[in-house]
Formats: structure tokens, C-alpha cells, sequence
């Protein structure tokens, strides 16, 4: 009944309407099953996880229900045991003692408690009283309310993690006195009403035990000690002077003590959690830290193509390395080698890199980890701290520091103390309650993150500008969801609060591509004819670095103020032009031509473009350091980036060059390999480049194969089959000499239903010995989909007389052998490629396939543990590692492995259908509904998501 909430259910729980209803009333987070009125959380304190349980055994109740009461226990029991998975200690909430179950429940029952919970507290009999059954202690509590007949008393519980013991301080209401005092219970209490009870803690690991209790004891005390409990009642007290609240840090004394441990322990420490949790005050603050004040603090950020000289640049010169662009310094080998840089080595330097997960997309390749290394040998005195929005992967080089959001005492902290660093005036005094509320609304329930502090910022944005409280703005906004809520805040702050200069000069910092140059504010601020930019830093809506020298704009922030633009509004390409004038105005008049200087030129140019500005482009090769013959200065810099594999700022070259000269054919193809690079393949910018330089050289082989293969990858080959067929005859001859646009044609005539004709191309290449590997691999493959498997073998062995044989080739024949049956020799030849060190994917990817299909699971997983940590692992690895855990059948390891994978904003639809689906079969309809939304507003939804979006509404299993 309980578990399908049928009609007999909702009968029963309509009469705990009041209930429901007064739980509305600022205890949401009690609400997280509303039609079973059953709850459950982890907390983390310290290094222990604590899991809570609230049981519902009022729904059966009447009158005198003792030995009659009905909990449906077992299925409660095992269903919020799951939830709170893995905690060290888990504690059951329940108003009836065990003894008032029905009889056809408690001999069963109390035992399954002592099995999944150390603790099981009650009240209704009000009888401060406390009973072991095995590995279960049981603690009734006394009543709280006025006037009761039975005993009014609390009680207060102490774990003591090294000694493994409990003890229970009880207390009870003295009525002729009028006050509580200690409650004395012959042989079980001391003299101070403390009840002690030895070896409380059997089943918590050893490691939490020796762990240190004192450790856990001062992380208790420094959040919950009187002088903190005092400084958060009284609002009108100052917080202490150079403290992290003073600086707006709030909450963060025991994560930045993890931190200071962790950067002793290993020089390189990573620090992940969701964007805008805080990661970035959090390690600002660092510097601050006794033991790292004497270091010198360097930011440096890092982009989806960063490499290893945007890295080192900062670092260089903040060591006193006076080039305009310093280079790695390497040794006769080639090896980077740091020891070159001599005395400046010896200051201690905090090194922060923003937005450090593009350095493991996928993984932290061998250049970037011997580029750490190296650093660490030679720099003994550096600490390395890495900023990722995503879970970082395992690796000995670094430890990782997860970073979640406020606790509710910090949250109510924060709001009493100065929640806008540049407006110290403003603060708000709340109760307990309305922490809490707070707290729950802005994600404090979500999967133990806590309260997200870019919320609060626009709460109290928000609050300040409407002149109310932040409790009036949430009331406002009931029924959101916390992420609907957090762009909903924004749109509030946007609509009623910014001025309109506010709002267009947020619009145009939302055009940046880099952060913005302090160089670049007194330009912004005419723009809009106001000092607006000032208005915005005091919103704590732009930030500037730690030296004040460039701002930015959250990443969240920008994605919500570009929806706010008008692509082709006036303002869009006047906005644009400002841009390109601060730019501009950096290079005027200088002499030296270096890559900063260039890359300042291509902002300008890009932004120039998107004014629609040509105009300003034909003289910027004058303008731009006073150099006539800029050209071949700018081409040779594109090549020693693209020899460094810097696409990045080689982007930013090529958009140069092609400002300069609109008819550079070789540019375009360039700068379209570069965006793909970047991007993906078939990206419709990178297209438009091949498009104009097949237009201004047709018959350059190079343009044309990159034309098809872009084509092909946006999955258009009827353009480029059209392409071809319309070209001139004497290009079309020319092109299709080349061996690269051949296999690319034949692939289209495949694509595009003609296999017969793409066989045919093939077949008479092969037979001419052509050694282009494409054309066996393609036959191969097109020979496999007709079945004929031994004619496929037969191509793919003249590969081998040729010696043209590649891993791809040999992926290919071992997939037909799979194909054919014969497992073992499709076996033998992955695993030899494998032994050998092959970077194929696919022989691992294919070989973990066949493990799991054979059930031997330990074998599927070391085969891609592997993958991970050799760096070849490609798009379809985690489909496969997803399809090992999935007949693995652990069904908590895949709800984890979902969750985190949509945490990192994953493209996967199937994770969010399959998790969506998970949650609500475990009654958790907000999360399940939480994750629907998530797949509508990241634009993953397909036609799954809206069927169970469907199932569930007319199942009315809405939250």
C-alpha cells in the first residue's frame, strides 16, 4: 500500500494533512516524499558521513494503538537505508517506540533496525530512557511542549570516535524551580545525568575511529562553538578583522583547513565542484593562510585548447622573466627543464588555474603531466592549486578537495554579516528557521552540495535592489526548483534592479571573448554614457583578478545575459565596435611586434568583423605597430603556433590574417581546421572557411578533401557529391587525383545509397596496389555489411603484403573475426596490439565488449582502467565502461555514475532518462523531476524524456 500509494494510502494520509501543511511552513526539507511523509539525509562533518532516516509510523495511528500500529516498516527501512548508502553513522528518526507496532511487524522489524541503523530515536512514550539491542541504540526522548502530562526533558548525544564510546546527556524540566537540570539515573547516569555507553561503534570502519577524534572535535567546535553561536545571533557585531569573512568568505574555515593539509601533503591539489559553488573565493583565500603569506599568488586561467606556454607565460613572469613572451625552457634532449631559471625559483610561489577541467578533457595528456612534473623538481617551492566544474580523474600526480556549498549556520551568517563585499551597509538579520529555508531553497537538499553560493548573491542582489528581505524575494518565487530558481533570481535582478546603462553595459562585457582589460573601462563606461562598470563590480557581477587588472563575468552570468541580446539589433554591432576600439588602442603606436600585441590586434579584428566593420579592416595592417609588411610576420607566427599545437591563439592569428587578407585561400583552410580543432568536426563556422577557400582555389586538393569531410561530418554528403559533379572538368581531373578526396568521394556515393559505385572506386584502386590505407579499410568495412566476411579478410590481408597495415586496419579484422564467431583469434589479436602499447581505442573499447559479453566483469573493467590511464581512450569508452556497470547490475554504482556524469553536464540523454526513471521507482519524484528539467533547459531531451515527462504527470507523481 505504502509502496504504490493506492486509494486505502491517500485515505490514510489526508489525515495528516495539518501535518503536511505545517511542514509548508519552512520545513520544505522535510518534504522530500510529500505523499509518504519519509525522508532521508547525509550530512558530512568532518570526515564522517552521518545518514538520517525519517520513518512515518503515524499514518495508522488513533487513540490507543499500542501493540496495533502499522509501519509497513520493511519497505520504509530498506527504502531510505538505500538512500543513505555509505554513511559511517546512520541514524532512524521515529515518533512510536517499536513496541507499538502490531505484532505481525515488530519481531520482524527490530532486527532489520539493528541491521541497517546504530541509532533509532523516539519520543511518544516521553521517557528519557536508552536500551542497546546488539549493534542498535535506541535513545526515547522526553516531551517538549507546556502543560504536558508526561516527563518534559532532551537530551544531547556525544560520539566519541577514538574511544568508541557514546554519551547521552539528560535533561528534564524541574517544575518547582522552573528550570532544567541534569537527570540522574541510579547505576546508568553519573552525577551530571550523563549516560556512558562503551564499544557504541562497532560497525564504523577502523579508519574513521583512528582518524582522530580530536580532529573531529575541533571541526565541532569551530562550527558550532559559543563565540560563533554568539557572533551569528547578534547581527550588529563586526566579524573579525582580516578574518575570511571580512573578505566575504563565509563558511570556509574547516574546507580551507583540507586545503592547507592537502597542499602540504602533494604539491599539486585539485579543487572540484559545481560552478558557482565558490571554488574560486575559496582559493583566492588561500593566500590569506598563515602558513602562505609569505607566497607569491599567480592566477592563471586555462581555455578548451589551453596549452603548456599559456600556462607557463603568468608563471614565467611573475619570476622575474622579463620577455614579452617567454618560451618553456627545455634541455639538449628536448626535456622541459626549469632549472635555467635560477634565482627566482627560490620564492614561493601559490599557483591558482581557473577553469583547470579543460586540462582533462578527457584526461591530463603526457605533455601537460611531465610539464607539472618538471615544474615540481625544479621549483621545489611551488603549490599548484587546479580549478574544475568537473570530478577530476584519478591520478597519483595530484590530490583532489571536493568543494560544496554553505551550511544553513553559514548561510545565516552570511546574510548578518555582508553578503556585498562593496556595500559592507547591507545586511539582513534572520532566524534559525529562516536560514533553513533559505538553505533548502538554494540547493542545500541536493545530493549534500549545500546551499550555492552564487544564489545567495543574487538573493541578496536581488533583495538589495527591491529594498526587502531575502525571505520576501523566495516567497515570491514558490514552486521553482533550486536551478529553475537561480536563473530566475537573475531575470529579477535583470528586469527591475539594473539601470538600463547597467543592463546594456552587461550586454556588451557579455561579448568578450578574454577577460576584459582594466585598459578597457573608461571606453565601456562612455559606451553607455554612465560609470555603469563600477555599478556592475559593486553587484559583484563582474569580478576582477586579485592584481585588478582584468575583469570577468561568471560563466553563469554570461550564459544568461547573452539571451538577453539581439543579434541584430544597432546596439549588437555598436557594442561590438567599442569593443574593438579598446583593443585597438593597445597596439596604436607601438614598435615591437610580439604575440600579445598580435593577439590584442586579432580581439580587435574579430570584434571589427562583428560590427560589420570592414571598412576599419583595410588600413589595420597600417594601423597595427606601423608595419607595411605585416602579412609575413603574421604567417610566420601561425606556423610556429600550429608547430606548438596552440590552436587557440593561433585562431586568433588566422581571424588577423584574414581581416588583413579576405582572400588568403590557404588562411581560411586553416582557420577552419583550427575551429574544428576547438570545436567539433562539421562545425558549421569551420565550413563556411572551407567553403570560401575551395571558392578562391577549386582546384587545390586540400580544400576540397577538407570541404568533403566536413560535409560528411554534418552528415550532408548530397552537398558535397553536388560539389563535385558541378566543378569544372579540368579542376574536378586535378582533385581527384589525389587519393584523400577519393576515398572521401567514395565514402559520399556510400552515403548517399550508391554503394555499388563506392565499391567499384575502391575495388579498382586496390587492384592497382594503391597503398592509401582508406580504400582497404572503407572495402573492408562495406564488405563486412554484406556478410561477405572471408572477401572482407582477403582485402585487409593485401593491406598486410603491402605493408600499409595501421591499428585501425587491424581493429577492423578483429571485429570480423568477432563478427565470424571466432572469439579467440579476434582476442589474441586486441590483446597483442594491446601488450604492444597500441593508441587505438577501439582494440580496448572492442575487447572490454567482449569480456562483458563472456561475464567476466573484472576483466571488461581492468581492460578500461587501462584505456584511462595509457590516455587513449576515446567518445565511446564511457559508453562502454556505462555497458560494463550495466551488467555489473549495481544499480547505486550506476545511479552515481549517472549523477556525476550529469553534474559535468553530459550530452547523454540516456543518462538523464535512465536516472530520472531510477528516481522516481525510489520514490524520489522531486529528483526525478529535478533531472527532466535539467534535460529540457541543456536541450538533451528527445522523445524518452517526454514520454516518462508524460507517465509521470498522469501518474500524478509529481512532488
Amino acid at each position: 500500500m505504502i509502496q504504490y500509494k493506492d486509494d486505502e494510502w491517500h485515505d490514510c494520509l489526508n489525515r495528516l494533512s495539518d501535518y503536511r501543511d505545517f511542514l509548508e511552513m519552512g520545513f520544505e526539507h522535510l518534504l522530500q516524499d510529500p505523499d509518504r511523509l519519509i525522508y532521508s539525509f547525509v550530512h558530512e562533518v568532518g570526515s564522517v558521513k552521518v545518514g538520517i532516516a525519517g520513518l512515518n509510523s503515524a499514518w495508522s495511528c488513533t487513540d490507543d494503538d499500542k501493540a496495533k500500529l502499522w509501519l509497513g516498516g520493511h519497505w520504509q527501512i530498506q527504502t531510505l537505508g538505500q538512500k543513505i548508502g555509505d554513511a559511517d553513522i546512520r541514524i532512524a528518526l521515529i515518533h512510536h517506540p517499536i513496541n507499538w507496532l502490531t505484532e505481525f511487524e515488530d519481531p520482524t522489524l527490530g532486527p532489520e533496525i539493528e541491521r541497517t541503523f546504530d541509532f533509532l530515536l523516539h519520543g511518544h512514550e516521553h521517557q528519557g530512557w536508552i536500551n542497546r539491542q546488539n549493534d542498535n541504540i535506541r535513545i526515547a526522548g522526553g516531551a517538549a511542549y507546556d502543560r504536558s502530562d508526561k516527563e518534559n526533558g532532551y537530551n544531547i548525544v556525544r560520539l566519541n570516535l577514538d574511544q568508541n564510546t557514546c554519551e547521552v546527556w539528560l535533561r528534564r524540566y524541574e517544575n518547582q524551580g522552573g528550570g532544567w537540570v541534569a537527570k540522574n539515573i541510579y547505576e546508568k547516569t553519573n552525577s551530571q545525568g550523563v549516560w556512558l555507553i562503551e564499544n557504541a561503534l562497532r560497525r564504523i570502519a577502523s579508519s574513521k575511529k583512528t582518524s582522530s577524534t580530536e580532529d573531529f572535535q575541533n571541526e565541532l567546535n569551530e562550527e558550532f562553538s559559543t563565540d560563533e553561536v554568539k557572533k551569528i545571533a547578534d547581527s550588529s557585531k563586526e566579524v573579525e578583522p582580516n578574518s575570511p569573512e571580512s573578505r566575504g568568505v563565509f563558511g570556509r574555515r574547516q574546507t580551507l583547513g583540507k586545503l592547507s593539509k592537502q597542499l602540504q601533503k602533494n604539491a599539486i591539489l585539485v579543487v572540484y565542484g559545481l560552478g558557482g559553488i565558490g571554488k574560486t573565493d575559496l582559493i583566492r583565500e588561500s593566500q590569506h593562510l598563515p602558513e602562505y603569506q609569505t607566497y607569491r599568488y599567480i592566477e592563471v586561467y586555462a581555455y578548451p585548447d589551453t596549452n603548456l606556454r599559456d600556462l607557463y607565460r603568468p608563471i614565467a613572469i611573475a619570476m622575474g622573466n622579463r620577455e614579452e613572451d617567454p618560451t618553456i625552457p627545455t634541455n639538449d634532449f628536448g626535456f622541459f627543464d626549469f632549472s635555467k631559471l635560477g634565482d627566482s625559483l627560490k620564492l614561493p610561489t601559490l599557483v591558482h588555474v581557473h577553469r583547470a577541467h579543460h586540462l582533462f578533457a578527457p584526461r591530463l595528456d603526457r605533455d601537460t603531466e611531465n610539464f607539472f612534473q618538471a615544474l615540481l623538481k625544479h621549483v621545489p617551492n611551488i603549490k599548484l592549486i587546479l580549478e574544475s566544474r568537473n570530478t577530476p580523474p584519478q591520478h597519483e600526480m595530484f590530490t583532489t578537495l571536493r568543494v560544496t556549498g554553505l551550511d544553513s549556520d553559514s548561510v545565516q551568517q552570511y546574510f548578518e554579516t555582508k553578503p556585498l563585499r562593496t556595500k559592507p551597509e547591507v545586511k539582513w538579520s534572520l532566524l534559525q528557521e529562516e536560514a533553513e529555508y533559505i538553505y533548502s531553497r538554494l540547493g542545500g537538499n541536493y545530493k549534500r552540495n549545500n546551499a550555492h553560493p552564487l544564489s545567495l548573491l543574487l538573493l541578496a542582489t536581488v533583495a538589495d535592489g527591491q529594498q526587502t528581505t531575502p525571505m520576501d524575494v523566495l516567497r515570491n518565487m514558490e514552486g521553482l526548483l533550486w536551478e529553475e530558481l537561480e536563473e530566475h533570481l537573475f531575470h529579477e535582478l535583470y528586469d527591475t534592479i539594473l539601470s538600463d546603462a547597467e543592463k546594456h553595459l552587461l550586454r556588451v562585457c557579455a561579448l568578450y571573448r578574454e577577460p576584459i582589460p582594466d585598459l578597457h573601462v573608461e571606453s565601456l563606461n562612455a559606451h553607455v554614457g554612465t560609470a555603469a562598470f563600477d555599478n556592475l563590480v559593486n553587484r559583484c557581477l563582474l569580478s576582477p583578478d586579485e592584481r585588478g587588472e582584468n575583469y570577468s563575468l561568471h560563466q553563469i552570468i554570461a550564459e544568461l545575459t547573452t539571451k538577453r541580446i539581439d543579434l541584430d539589433s544597432v546596439e549588437f554591432f555598436e557594442s561590438h565596435e567599442t569593443i574593438a576600439e579598446a583593443w585597438l588602442s593597445r597596439v596604436k603606436h607601438k614598435s615591437r611586434i610580439s604575440l600579445p600585441n598580435l593577439l590584442a590586434a586579432g580581439e580587435s579584428a574579430y570584434h571589427f568583423t562583428q560590427a560589420g566593420r570592414f571598412d576599419k579592416l583595410d588600413n589595420l595592417s597600417l594601423t597595427l605597430l606601423g608595419q607595411r609588411k605585416l602579412l609575413p610576420v603574421l604567417d610566420g607566427w601561425s606556423n610556429w603556433l600550429f608547430e606548438q599545437k596552440d590552436s587557440r591563439n593561433n585562431r586568433r592569428i588566422l581571424e588577423l590574417i584574414i581581416s588583413i587578407d579576405p582572400q588568403n585561400a590557404k588562411a581560411h583552410n586553416f582557420l577552419g581546421l583550427r575551429i574544428e580543432e576547438l570545436t567539433y568536426r562539421g562545425n558549421l563556422e569551420a565550413l563556411d572557411h572551407f567553403e570560401i577557400a575551395c571558392a578562391l582555389v577549386p582546384d587545390h586538393p586540400v580544400n576540397v578533401a577538407n570541404l568533403g569531410r566536413c560535409y560528411l561530418a554534418r552528415n550532408e554528403p548530397h552537398k558535397f557529391l553536388s560539389y563535385m559533379e558541378n566543378m569544372i572538368e579540368f579542376n574536378r581531373r586535378r582533385v581527384m587525383k589525389d587519393n584523400v578526396v577519393i576515398a572521401i568521394y567514395a565514402n559520399t556515393l556510400q552515403q548517399v545509397g550508391r554503394e555499388e559505385d563506392a565499391s567499384k572506386v575502391r575495388q579498382t584502386l586496390i587492384e592497382k596496389k594503391s597503398t592509401h590505407p582508406a580504400f582497404y579499410a572503407d572495402e573492408a568495412l562495406y564488405q563486412r555489411e554484406l556478410k561477405r566476411y572471408s572477401k572482407a579478410l582477403e582485402i585487409l590481408k593485401n593491406a598486410v603484403r603491402l605493408g600499409i597495415e595501421n591499428d585501425y586496419l587491424r581493429s577492423i579484422r578483429a571485429d570480423i573475426l568477432d563478427t565470424m564467431g571466432d572469439y579467440a583469434a579476434a582476442s589474441d589479436l586486441r590483446l597483442t596490439q594491446i601488450k604492444a602499447g597500441s593508441t587505438d581505442a577501439a582494440f580496448y573499447n572492442d575487447q572490454a565488449i567482449q569480456y562483458r559479453n563472456q561475464k567476466q566483469i573484472d576483466k571488461a573493467y581492468s581492460i578500461i582502467d587501462l584505456t584511462y590511464k595509457r590516455g587513449v581512450d576515446d567518445a565511446h569508452t564511457e559508453s562502454v565502461l556505462y555497458s560494463i556497470m550495466k551488467a555489473e547490475g549495481d544499480i547505486e554504482k550506476l545511479s552515481h555514475f549517472r549523477q556525476m556524469k550529469i553534474d559535468e553536464f553530459s550530452k547523454r540523454t540516456n543518462y538523464y532518462n535512465e536516472e530520472s526513471l531510477y528516481q522516481f521507482q525510489i520514490g524520489n519524484a522531486s529528483e526525478g523531476k529535478r533531472i527532466l528539467a535539467l534535460a529540457e533547459k541543456r536541450e538533451v531531451s528527445d522523445k524518452m524524456t517526454e514520454s516518462l515527462r508524460n507517465t509521470w504527470l498522469n501518474e500524478k507523481m509529481e512532488d
